[in-house]
């Protein structure tokens, strides 16, 4: 969003409900990527607004021990970057919609195949609308990351 928004305009602009996004909105101004911006009275309760502390961020990462892994990722991220750039100056006056998920936990030898495996369904879904081009009249583009790091076995 452009301008400064509260915990609920995100939630509505999301489609999410205010607690579901509290906990992503407290995490981001812990990080540091958005801030308090300022705060205002609406009825009994104070809304605090928050903003973006930068218009783009920069993924820098230090993969000199791994330098092939380091190029993949890295034209992987600016491939993403340039595909979010395009489609936000391609429809300046159409919502885009964004997912993003990052979570970090530990999984068993079994998630970690199931996590696997959906991803190769995810990558053959793509693949396969890539081949055969839209199927219906309805069809809208889509970009899809998904990033994915763990140790090998």
């Amino acid at each position: 969003m452009q301008r400064p928004c509260t915990n609920k305009q995100v939630a509505d602009a999301l489609g999410e409900t205010p607690p579901r996004i509290y906990h992503h909105i407290r995490e981001l101004e812990r990080a540091g990527l958005i801030k308090l911006v300022y705060t205002a009275p609406h009825g009994s309760v104070i809304e605090k607004y928050y903003a973006a502390v930068a218009l783009r961020f920069k993924l820098v990462a230090d993969f000199s021990a791994m330098p092939e892994q380091a190029a993949v990722a890295s034209s992987a991220l600016v491939a993403a970057e340039e595909d979010l750039q395009t489609a936000v100056t391609q429809h300046p006056n159409q919502h885009v919609h964004i997912r993003i998920l990052h979570e970090s936990t530990w999984l068993n030898p079994d998630e970690r195949r199931t996590v696997e495996d959906l991803i190769g369904q995810l990558g053959e879904i793509m693949q396969k609308s890539i081949q055969s081009g839209p199927q219906h009249s309805n069809a809208k583009p889509l970009s899809l990351l998904v990033l994915a790091h763990y140790p090998a076995d």
